[in-house]
């Protein structure tokens, strides 16, 4: 080969890279965040889907989504989601990517028709992939369980593959494992003791949660080492739209929930719950309570970025007198102490 035609490929090479790094650079990202149109609150899991192109994207846990590799032009972008109306928009593309304001579905009822099931010929078993085993609960399925007492603990026991230790405790097993094993995660933080010391119900308001996902098989490893199961619970941001809420004053056990907006941009939740045991306190005059409360704040900094800031305490207090503890056994039981 000539000098002359090596210094010709050479040149060659590089207007082909330049060339193919320009077409690649035409490429843009459309980006957004899905929310309930009445409610405000954003969609997890919801499908965002380019017609033109044949790819799409789901929402993470913040219902946010982002769809890269798309050309200059006008295309479709198709929203959908379990529940809600499919939504349609175009867009055009010219310069530059595009962040969406926040884009609001609404909820539709679903009717289902006939469901027939057919199970797979034996000899194609073997040839099923292993998926993830994922369950979903929302706060409506764990409003509609009656021995639930609203409580998310004591309502997954109901799901396939998870049993309850005892009748009245709010430990639960996976598939035969230890209590230990279960992992519990609230917006992303790791919950080691998620039941109150009375051990009859769990620390979370059910008025607050947006969403609880539990994982019973093929999750990674970076839970801890956790064998059996991987619950993950999401917590509402606040609507928006208004002043909404619920307040339940009780002898006993009162709880209160508020969600507003604050601000042009922000929106925020504020909610506790408060139980005072009565029946040991006339008994043995013991005083046992607890309580637990949560705080969120969300503020839009603009169609792609989110301030959120969410604070949650719980605490638990168990007062015994020991003499009148003794005196109640005397007076029961019949015997004395010395």
């Amino acid at each position: 080969m000539s000098r002359k035609s090596y210094i010709q490929n050479i040149i060659c090479g590089i207007l082909f890279c330049i060339s193919t790094n320009y077409i690649s650079a035409q490429n843009y990202a459309v980006s957004g965040y899905l929310i309930d149109a009445g409610t405000k609150e954003t969609l997890i899991g919801a499908t965002v889907y380019l017609s033109d192109k044949g790819t799409g994207v789901i929402t993470d846990r913040y219902g946010y989504f982002q769809l890269a590799g798309i050309p200059k032009g006008e295309h479709l972008l198709r929203f959908s989601y379990v529940g809600y109306e499919t939504l349609e928009i175009k867009i055009e593309i010219k310069d530059k990517g595009i962040a969406l304001p926040d884009i609001e579905m609404k909820p539709q009822p679903i009717n289902i028709e006939e469901i027939t099931i057919v199970a797979s010929p034996i000899n194609k078993a073997a040839d099923r992939q292993i998926e993830t085993s994922m369950i979903e609960l929302t706060p409506k399925m764990v409003q509609s369980i009656p021995t639930a007492r609203n409580d998310v603990l004591s309502a997954i026991k109901f799901l396939p593959g998870i049993d309850r230790t005892e009748p009245f405790s709010p430990l639960f097993t996976v598939r035969g494992g230890d209590p230990g094993e279960n992992a519990v995660l609230l917006d992303g933080v790791m919950i080691y003791n998620p039941y109150h010391s009375s051990m009859s119900s769990g620390i979370f308001n059910t008025q607050t949660i947006k969403s609880v996902d539990i994982l019973v098989g093929g999750f990674g490893a970076e839970f801890g080492g956790r064998n059996s199961s991987v619950m993950y619970i999401s917590t509402k941001d606040g609507n928006r739209s208004g002043l909404h809420g619920e307040i339940e004053p009780s002898t006993f056990h009162s709880k209160a929930f508020l969600e507003f907006p604050l601000g042009n941009k922000g929106s925020a939740v504020i909610a506790g719950r408060y139980f005072f045991d009565i029946v040991p306190y006339f008994i043995m005059h013991t005083k046992s309570y607890f309580y637990d409360y949560n705080f969120s704040y969300t503020c839009r900094l603009n169609p792609r970025h989110r301030l959120t800031g969410k604070y949650f305490q719980s605490h638990d207090r168990n007062v015994i007198d020991m003499n009148t503890f003794y005196q109640y056994i005397d007076n029961t039981i019949g015997w004395n102490m010395y």
